[in-house]
């Protein structure tokens, strides 16, 4: 093992000064005394008691994905470039705690979750709204809309196709397995996953991109698995033989995936959908499937991708 040169903007045909193995500049500039390569005295360095950094970066990421948005709002910038912390004692709190219970992620997500302020709805109140805009405060809950493979997820989940087997390899998009085991392949991405702004896999990415463009409801509406989903749903209401009305049906479709009875305006508008399908079929209009029509309309509102 040996020292590199730096490379001027990356250029391995330009080499400039011979750097020494060592941790960040920043925090320690001097050089690892050893004559291998030097990883092992970077991971000691990294979880070092007299690093503030590893910590922190770790408890940031881990509220970000609680909250939705980290107390640095910058997760991958903890530099001059990035935000400063919105609660800056509370991050030394939880980081401290976070070393002191042996790095244990369990702990840490159990001890936020069990505050108050994750409890908090997403309604703020008009003062809180006045005083704290972007609610760097916390005065309420972020609305955020849920990541691409959680959206997925709750499509299998609620068509009652999900399959819940922890073992086995990597499987194709169109699987019934959780998200967590889509095949990725680096230059034949999944469409769908894709489209949601799951992150491209060249990088790390502490803070995934949240776009709203056409492509996303046009993939949710017309997606051949997903319209598979949507037709599974149907035939999950309606092949219910406790559910003995077409309000019945409509309702329990509500309930799996929105976790609420429809509003009276929502039940008689999807009724009047149902019926006025049925009667175009009746008049020797093409054959459509209303109820899975119905399913995709419920899969496509807000309420469904969004958490609030």
């Amino acid at each position: 093992a040996r020292d590199r040169p730096l490379f001027v903007r990356g250029n391995h045909k330009q080499p400039a000064q011979t750097v020494p193995r060592r941790f960040l500049e920043a925090i320690d500039a001097k050089p690892f005394e050893t004559k291998n390569s030097g990883r092992l005295e970077l991971a000691e360095a990294m979880l070092h008691a007299d690093n503030p950094l590893t910590a922190r970066v770790v408890v940031n990421r881990v509220w970000h994905h609680v909250f939705g948005r980290g107390l640095v709002a910058t997760p991958d910038n903890f530099g001059k470039l990035g935000e400063t912390p919105s609660h800056p004692e509370l991050l030394d709190y939880l980081a401290k705690r976070f070393v002191e219970e042996a790095w244990s992620i369990k702990k840490l997500i159990r001890e936020i979750a069990l505050t108050r302020t994750f409890q908090l709805a997403a309604t703020p109140t008009a003062k809180a709204r006045e005083m704290d805009p972007d609610n760097r405060l916390l005065t309420s809950a972020h609305i955020r809309r849920l990541e691409a493979e959680a959206i997925r997820d709750a499509m299998l989940q609620v068509s009652g196709s999900l399959d819940r087997r922890p073992l086995g390899g990597s499987e194709n998009s169109d699987s019934n397995r959780r998200s967590l085991y889509v095949r990725i392949i680096r230059n034949r991405l999944d469409p769908f996953l894709t489209v949601m702004d799951a992150p491209v896999p060249t990088s790390t990415k502490g803070r995934r991109d949240v776009t709203n463009v056409p492509a996303q409801s046009l993939t949710m509406m017309n997606d051949p698995f997903i319209v598979s989903l949507a037709e599974r749903l149907a035939r999950r209401v309606r092949d219910d033989e406790r559910l003995k009305s077409a309000e019945a049906q409509i309702s329990q479709m509500f309930q799996l995936a929105l976790n609420r009875q429809p509003k009276p305006v929502e039940l008689a508008n999807a009724k009047v959908f149902i019926d006025d399908l049925a009667a175009l079929e009746k008049a020797g209009a093409t054959p459509q499937d209303s109820w899975r029509d119905l399913a995709r309309a419920v899969f496509n509102l807000k309420e469904f991708i969004y958490l609030q």
